[in-house]
């Protein structure tokens, strides 16, 4: 039996066909333990002398919890999105739903299951993933970063006008961005709260992302990557 999973935040769609396609049940379960344990409880109804095999669409996303739940009682597999989209388009009628997507999943599995990747967990996959999301929140914060600067040059420049580009050789260095925060210019008292705020929050960004890059660090050393 293959078992088609489209996954999304709060809900999970299944569909289960036997070997020749026949749909045997759906089910919407939410992301908790007690709704996989009801979808096992669903499967079973339906297993007889069929071996349940699971596909799921999204694995590292919002359907890692799902997979990790089967994962300790059953073969998953990861169904990459493009397969299913390919599925759907050569079908009679391509339209788009989370039943017909959770059914395109399960008949990729009837065609494809030897080419597919096994769902696993390890150490060296959780440091992997920790290592992408350190790194997508350090680019995120290093974005953030960047157009506060663009922001405070241009209150800078209204505080001070040039003569705050000869104060310090980098405007957003440390040093400077802690005088900024401290400085007490006669200007629009608005106009230096706006400033000021805009200072402590890259001061707070900065010791982010140096606590980031330290995770980074460390991780790269512990899992022995090269790059």
């Amino acid at each position: 039996m293959f078992v088609g999973i489209d996954v999304h935040k709060d809900t999970h769609t299944v569909v289960g066909i036997s070997p020749f396609g026949e749909k045997l049940f759906e089910i919407t379960v939410g992301n908790y333990k007690s709704d996989f344990e009801t979808l096992d409880l669903k499967v079973k109804e339906h297993i007889g002398v069929l071996s349940p095999f699971f596909g799921l669409e999204d694995i590292r996303g919002y359907g890692e919890r799902l997979a990790g739940y089967l994962y300790e009682r059953y073969p998953v597999y990861h169904v990459p999105s493009i397969l299913v989209d390919r599925a759907r388009q050569n079908a009679t009628h391509p339209e788009k739903s989370d039943s017909l997507d959770a059914l395109g999943v399960a008949k990729v599995m009837i065609q494809s299951i030897d080419t597919l990747l096994p769902y696993t967990i390890s150490k060296e996959g959780e440091k992997a993933k920790q290592l992408k999301e350190i790194s997508i929140d350090r680019k995120d914060l290093v974005l953030e970063r960047t157009r506060l600067k663009n922001q405070v040059h241009t209150l800078l420049y209204r505080i001070y006008n040039t003569e705050y580009i000869q104060k310090f050789k980098d405007p957003f260095s440390i040093k400077a961005l802690t005088f900024w925060r401290n400085a007490k210019p006669k200007c629009d008292p608005f106009l230096l709260k706006t400033m000021k705020r805009k200072v402590r929050r890259l001061l707070d960004i900065h010791i982010e992302v140096s606590d980031l890059e330290k995770d980074m660090d460390r991780l790269l050393t512990e899992g022995g990557y090269t790059i």
